[in-house]
């Protein structure tokens, strides 16, 4: 059993002992989630995302230290399932330019070569750009060269999304400047952009966030194979059109 399913039951333990009336269906609505899958949360049969968590910790009024610790725990957990790197913030700082991911995708492409003018026109951008992101990567030990082409030193790295970070937005504002310049650039044959505008129920969210990642690491687990030959990058956004106003739980 995860800290969550324990944390979770314990403060459902706690309020029925001060509220016999108290019942499961009244802990889902307080935390603004179906009865059903906060019963299939504290049985194991679903996993909450980080996000979610971390929402359910707001109303709880979790202790800041334990939150992030359990939260830190599905995280890591996760990570283990899909053989992920948890990306620090330290590091993401140094390297949150598009072009270090970009140049760690290369690097699993079959006979790439350990040189900066060869990526420099994989990726169409300028030899010095690319120098000092290629050098940075060796300084952090994210890369290593040998037989005159370079690896990735560790699992594909991730981030810790659940809590808000100046530096994982100006990474997010990087790829909707770039995703703009490739929508006049390339080819409709070899893009996809779609949206779509729907009115949404709140308490669907959390599981709604859920599913976007979950579909993003199953499409990188598809596109990936033996045979890549080209970088993409896969962005999503799911963001309010109407003002949501704040209740008093």
């Amino acid at each position: 059993m995860l800290q969550y399913q324990t944390y979770l039951l314990k403060e459902l333990t706690n309020r029925k002992k001060k509220n016999p009336q108290f019942s499961l269906r009244a802990f889902a609505n307080f935390l603004d989630m179906s009865p059903s899958f906060l019963s299939s949360i504290l049985k194991g049969k679903k996993k909450p995302s980080p996000n979610m968590l971390n929402e359910i910790f707001k109303k709880l009024n979790t202790n800041s230290l334990i939150s992030k610790n359990i939260i830190n725990e599905l995280v890591n957990e996760s990570s283990n399932q899909y053989n992920l790197e948890l990306l620090t913030d330290e590091t993401l700082e140094v390297i949150n330019n598009w072009t270090h991911f970009a140049i760690l995708s290369l690097a699993h492409i079959r006979n790439n070569e350990s040189n900066v003018s060869w990526i420099a026109k994989k990726l169409d951008v300028g030899i010095e750009q690319v120098e000092a992101s290629y050098l940075r990567l060796k300084r952090l030990n994210l890369i290593a060269e040998a037989n005159g082409r370079f690896r990735q030193t560790t699992k594909p790295l991730h981030t810790n999304a659940t809590i808000p970070s100046d530096t994982i937005k100006k990474c997010h504002k990087n790829n909707l400047t770039l995703a703009i310049e490739k929508l006049y650039t390339v080819p409709m044959e070899s893009r996809e952009f779609c949206s779509t505008t729907v009115d949404v129920d709140l308490k669907k969210l959390p599981e709604a966030k859920k599913m976007i990642n979950q579909f993003k690491l199953d499409l990188t687990n598809f596109l990936k194979s033996e045979d890549s030959s080209e970088v993409f990058t896969l962005s999503m956004q799911l963001y309010p059109l109407t003002r949501i106003e704040k209740t008093n739980a």
